[in-house]
């Protein structure tokens, strides 16, 4: 049997083929040895560039994701970012939904001390809901939130002087998300224990029925309107859930948490690690950047390497000023921002995602009696949604193509983040094209 297969060895012409020639002397057996060595060592450098080039390739594909969140301040970057950790990373965000809680507790008590503040003294409404002063103050120390005189330093120390804010409670704000967080998280196995007793949540159970009655009462809405009492943007969804929010065991659920407001002073920093679909395991580096004016000279130092930007425009604040200039429009505002940013050459490279947001506002305030053309004076179409937010796509563009270091293409989303599930569809587009252009750019497509 061995004799057999040697003997096919020796006849395979592929052995023979390669086998050296019988008649080879000393001197050419040393150069046929070194050349085939020289080869080796060629096929060997060969399949090192090949596997290094595929590493590359797949840390190229699997690299951190940069996006920056811009817009002013209230413009719903917070609300974008938490549509982001929904739709991505569900499973972080369902450990982290139980902290909102007191958040959204604080939302609903400062909505109904506004209310009550527009009220006189000896109204019976201040009497029997008297005791929500101190349950916001108890709420803002568990967040660690700043007190509202230190806020009103921080605005004064913006570059223009601050005319006097609308009679509107001071937004109170926290310095890093990730604390507040921390703070709140280890108190939440203490309540749920009943270790102890959670007195914020008794107290507004306790009062539940009485707001209720505060937010019905026909006079009060007059006295709101006659006065312009201003209330934040959640304001309407948290009382309109009062019955729910103001009980003993109450659970956030994701639409609570998307309303939920709680401003940050500075960048926060937040990774997202993809949970599921054919993006599992990637990374996004996503900066949530402060907003007003005295935080924008911030904005330049994370322009550095940045992936994309996603600008918001609040598109319901066409009459609306400033908090910390009352002399200046917010839909002026808007339009500035984007055309720094747009001309910046630092970005003229970066992928620009423009979200028009706050959609619902817009068309609410619309059928309310306002008039657009009032603010803006080249505005020539139907008064209602369609018509403005074709107008103000159409301006943000322009100022886009004018302005802009090099041909880009701009991708534009009307958007009203409190909707989930309209914009996990948004955003699922939004995903796609910033790793598409992140492909396009290393020459993978």
């Amino acid at each position: 049997m061995g004799r057999r297969s040697l003997a096919n060895e020796l006849n395979d012409p592929l052995t023979l083929a390669i086998a050296p020639p019988s008649d080879e002397t000393p001197e050419q057996r040393a150069i046929r040895l070194r050349e085939e060595e020289d080869a080796k060592q060629i096929s060997d450098e060969i399949d090192r560039q090949i596997e290094a080039d595929a590493a590359e390739l797949k840390r190229k594909r699997k690299a951190v994701i940069k996006v920056l969140l811009l817009g002013q301040s209230e413009s719903g970057k917070s609300t974008a970012l938490k549509n982001f950790q929904l739709t991505c990373a569900p499973k972080q965000w369902s450990q982290e939904r139980e902290t909102w809680r007191t958040v959204i507790q604080l939302n609903l008590t400062r909505s109904i001390n506004t209310i009550l503040d527009a009220l006189p003294e000896d109204s019976d409404f201040q009497t029997r809901l008297g005791s929500l002063t101190n349950v916001q103050r108890e709420l803002e120390r568990r967040l660690g939130a700043s007190s509202r005189e230190e806020q009103q330093r921080a605005l004064s120390d913006s570059e223009d002087d601050t005319p006097e804010p609308e009679p509107v409670q001071q937004e109170v704000y926290v310095r890093s998300y990730d604390r507040w967080m921390s703070a709140i998280s280890k108190l939440l196995p203490i309540f749920s224990t009943g270790r102890e007793e959670d007195a914020a949540t008794r107290a507004l159970a306790n009062c539940r029925d009485d707001m209720r009655s505060l937010c019905d009462d026909n006079t009060v809405r007059d006295l709101i309107r006659q006065k312009r009492i201003r209330l934040e943007d959640c304001a309407d969804f948290f009382i309109h859930h009062i019955d729910r929010i103001a009980s003993y065991d109450y659970s956030p659920s994701d639409d609570d948490v998307v309303h939920a407001r709680l401003r940050t002073i500075g960048v926060q920093e937040h990774r997202l690690i993809f949970e599921k679909g054919h993006n599992t395991g990637r990374e996004f580096l996503m900066y949530d950047v402060g907003g007003s004016r005295s935080s924008r000279a911030a904005w330049p130092a994370y322009f550095d390497d940045v992936n994309a930007i996603i600008f918001l425009v609040p598109v319901n604040c066409f009459d609306e000023r400033l908090a910390e200039d009352r002399r200046i429009n917010r839909l002026d505002d808007s339009l500035r921002l984007w055309k720094a940013v747009c001309k910046n050459k630092l970005l003229a490279k970066t992928q620009l995602i423009l979200f028009l947001n706050k959609c619902d506002l817009l068309e609410k305030k619309l059928k309310s009696g306002a008039k657009f053309k009032d603010y803006a004076r080249s505005f020539d179409k139907a008064n209602d949604k369609a018509g403005v937010t074709r107008y103000l796509r159409h301006r943000f563009m322009d100022i886009s193509k004018q302005v802009s270091p090099e041909p880009r293409t701009i991708y534009a989303h009307l958007t009203t983040l409190t909707d989930t599930k309209t914009t996990a569809i948004t955003l699922s587009d939004v995903q796609d094209g910033i790793l598409q252009s992140q492909l396009t750019k290393y020459d993978l497509l």
